[in-house]
């Protein structure tokens, strides 16, 4: 199965301990990489989110977003320090009496010191944390796999065209094989005869055989044919059969070996009509490799 490094999946739910939210957003990236923006009170069950993630994610960057609607259980309670407040107005009257300053009419600028209001919230162990956010957090995940899965399935298909364009480049660039050398031949008679400077002028039979001979042999395409051929093989193979590992890396290398033999063909042959089905070639590998970096 073919799956894609790009995805998103969201899902909320009541618990007893209030509402959660749990967006999941996936890029491609060359490892797995996570990103928490979690409220700091969720800190602890980021290990067990984490082992929760890599059951479906083994490649890209997780983007991982909870957002906690507190129950009024778990809301955070204001506690006035009374005894403590008392003693700071009864002093600050004293000294206003004494001084003959008034004194002041709210309590609001003596509510701002230090330790005279406190707040308190009802401790939350981790276990039941994550027994609460567990079944949202599982229904995000699936979504987002859902996506990355019809995403890939849209990849496949994409790579599947590119390759059939490729097999037929291939197979003409095979039947053009065995005449590369005669129409090298031809082209270096056609050469000698432009620069012929007089009826007594002739070609030296020999020369130009031994040059077609050097080039028979240095633009021999066979090998680069049958790896590219190979190669071809082996996309097929990764994008049918069915892997329980990630094929992203291995395409990747073989889109890679695919663009490698196609240059050294182009290098090798001398011929206009095998450069222009190259150059086509390159282009549907260049599609082929962008889509391969989003495959997990």
């Amino acid at each position: 199965m073919i799956i894609s490094m790009t995805g998103f999946g969201t899902a909320s739910g009541d618990t007893p301990l209030g509402n959660f939210q749990v967006d999941i957003k996936t890029v491609n990236a060359r490892y797995l990489e996570f990103n928490f923006r979690l409220p700091s009170t969720l800190s602890a069950i980021e290990i067990p989110l984490r082992q929760l993630l890599c059951s479906r994610i083994s490649r890209g960057k997780v983007d991982v977003f909870i957002k906690w609607d507190e129950s009024e259980k778990t809301q955070p309670r204001v506690r006035i320090n009374e005894a403590m407040v008392k003693d700071i107005v009864n002093q600050l009257s004293r000294i206003s009496k004494k001084l003959g300053i008034q004194t002041p009419e709210t309590l609001m600028p003596v509510l701002q010191l230090p330790y005279c209001i406190n707040v308190e919230s009802e401790s939350v162990d981790a276990k039941r944390l994550w027994q609460a956010i567990y079944p949202i957090a599982k229904q995000a995940l699936e979504r987002c796999y859902q996506f990355r899965t019809r995403e890939g399935k849209i990849l496949k298909r994409q790579i599947n065209e590119s390759l059939k364009v490729l097999r037929q480049y291939h197979q003409e660039i095979s039947s053009m094989k065995d005449t590369l050398v005669e129409n090298y031949r031809e082209r270096l008679r056609q050469k000698v005869a432009e620069f012929k400077l007089s009826e007594e002028f002739k070609i030296n039979q020999e020369r130009l055989e031994a040059e077609v001979l050097f080039f028979a042999d240095r633009a021999d395409i066979t090998e680069e044919l049958i790896r590219i051929k190979a190669h071809l093989s082996g996309f097929r193979k990764y994008l049918v059969d069915s892997h329980k590992g990630r094929v992203g890396k291995a395409l990747d290398f073989l889109a890679q070996e695919l663009l490698r033999e196609i240059n050294t063909i182009a290098s090798k042959a001398r011929d206009t009509a095998v450069s222009q089905r190259v150059l086509l070639m390159k282009n549907e590998v260049e599609k082929i490799r962008e889509q391969v970096q989003n495959i997990e």
